[in-house]
């Protein structure tokens, strides 16, 4: 008798635990459906977000070349938004597409082999514009305008290699950085331009300040003394009733001139801590490099060009451009802005570097240290970081990357 409850109670435990598992077999099941769910509707959403920012991007790197209103530019910009999206194999065939998509995956995350290929596809092209628009076709294409932070990542290392192969090489870094065709120099820009934080370290630290300058409309006020005399002889009545010398007159332009670049570099210094870590890490690894290879003053000068030539002051001297403020630009407070910005950087070049004494009295008026100092605040506390500042958790899988059938031409 005993025996037979012992089996019945081992049944019963059999089938209660048969029952358990059925239970858990179920929920998991119903999870890993509910999972296959989210990942699909996430892949949707990427879907949108990448489609969407590529036309974005594409309609505002084209509309930074273009300074007039034409039909032609309409037609353009209403062909990007019109962008039809269609599956590489349905146009290239199985074969063929599978072969470029291990091509733009090997390019995607090999970046140091990217660079050379960039840095050969520059000294071998005639057409300037071509390797500007396969520059931007990485950025927009291979790394989908960096909204995703391993994109970002690859990003600052394919830079990095970059700023390596032209700019350690060359015997002149900072002439390098101003040729127009240097391909770091226009990936640097043109990441500037997609990054979103760098969007928003411009509006919150330049709207104020410009919004203050535009308020004034009074006149023109130039850095250089012998404008100041031109504009002053070539007045009718207007100066010289308010002035009684081209003295009094210069005096109340260099006041003005260091009022205003003293708001800017206020609203500079305040926001200091907002300025992208990616943009930062990236101009202290070069300045690292170009030490090592150059001295302490080429690498100041480089961060300068990248801080502010080629980041802080093209916003400063064109902010409708960069959506900074709404306030109408007329012709005088752009030449206003355009003074500042080359006061900001002739500070930032102060520690290595002089103002010319042609231009003392407006340079006696200000902080020459201050610029400086907003540098090193930038790069403050980056030595012990030799990996990009990125979190790629949580991981999202992109695979998917938007290229224009030209644009996959020119670079294939």
């Amino acid at each position: 008798m005993k025996d037979n409850d012992g089996e019945e109670k081992e049944d019963r435990n059999v089938f209660k635990l048969l029952s358990k598992l059925r239970k858990e077999k179920l929920f998991v099941t119903n999870e890993k459906l509910n999972i296959q769910k989210l990942n699909k509707a996430i892949k949707k959403k990427t879907d949108i977000l990448i489609e969407s920012t590529w036309i974005t991007i594409k309609q505002r790197l084209y509309l930074l070349t273009q300074r007039e209103f034409t039909s032609q530019n309409y037609e353009h910009i209403k062909a990007i938004v019109n962008s039809e999206f269609v599956g590489a194999k349905t146009l290239l065939g199985f074969q063929t597409a599978v072969k470029i998509e291990h091509l733009l995956q090997s390019l995607r995350t090999q970046p140091e082999q990217l660079a050379r290929w960039l840095f050969l596809g520059e000294q071998l092209s005639d057409e300037p514009v071509q390797n500007l628009n396969v520059l931007q076709s990485v950025v927009t294409g291979l790394y989908s305008s960096c909204i995703f932070p391993e994109d970002t990542n690859y990003m600052l290392k394919l830079l990095y290699e970059l700023a390596k192969l032209q700019l350690i090489k060359s015997e002149n870094p900072r002439r390098m950085l101003k040729q127009g065709t240097c391909s770091f120099k226009n990936l640097y820009f043109v990441f500037n331009e997609v990054l979103p934080t760098a969007k928003f370290f411009l509006s919150a630290a330049l709207e104020l300040p410009i919004l203050r300058l535009s308020s004034y409309k009074e006149s023109y006020l130039d850095v250089d003394p012998d404008k100041t005399l031109m504009r002053y002889k070539q007045s009718e009545n207007s100066l010289k009733s308010e002035f009684k010398d081209v003295q009094e007159y210069r005096s109340e332009v260099i006041r003005k001139l260091a009022e205003f670049t003293n708001y800017f570099i206020c609203s500079l210094r305040e926001n200091v801590y907002s300025f992208p870590k990616s943009i930062a890490w990236i101009v202290y690894q070069i300045s690292k490099i170009t030490t090592k290879s150059f001295g302490s003053k080429e690498a100041n000068a480089i961060v300068t060009e990248l801080i502010f030539t080629l980041y802080i002051c093209p916003a400063i001297v064109d902010p409708e451009q960069y959506c900074i403020c709404d306030a109408q630009i007329t012709d005088v407070t752009q030449h206003n802005l355009m003074q500042v910005g080359q006061i900001l950087q002739v500070l930032a070049l102060n520690k290595f570097e002089s103002p010319d004494a042609r231009f003392s009295d407006i340079y006696n008026l200000l902080d020459n240290d201050v610029v400086c100092n907003f540098m090193e605040d930038i790069l403050f506390n980056l030595e012990h970081d030799e990996a990009p500042p990125v979190d790629v958790t949580p991981t999202i899988v992109r695979d998917t990357a938007l290229l224009a059938e030209d644009e996959l031409n020119q670079l294939v």
